[in-house]
């Protein structure tokens, strides 16, 4: 899958050489669900806004279930739901 990723990313140090520039080696960062989804459009051969607006759904639809009933689904959901119907 490295050959769809198309973000570069600042050098990692272990942590004993904490600089606040780079990323600490081995840890996962919150910043690195760029690179899943980049890899996850490429295999899927979708763009990586289509994939960041299902991830948002799923998000919501999981950790925020009363907003999102309140919101009657996101922003997204009409993208989100033809995505689905086609799989």
């Amino acid at each position: 899958g490295f050959q769809y990723l198309k973000s570069t990313w600042l050098a990692s140090k272990d942590k004993k050489k904490y600089d606040p520039s780079c990323f600490v080696k081995g840890r996962c960062e919150p910043c690195h669900i760029r690179n899943i989804i980049e890899m996850l459009a490429g295999i899927h051969n979708v763009d990586v806004e289509t994939v960041s607006r299902l991830v948002y759904n799923n998000t919501m639809r999981a950790f925020y279930p009363k907003e999102y009933e309140v919101s009657n689904g996101d922003p997204y959901g009409a993208l989100c739901s033809k995505e689905s119907s086609s799989s």
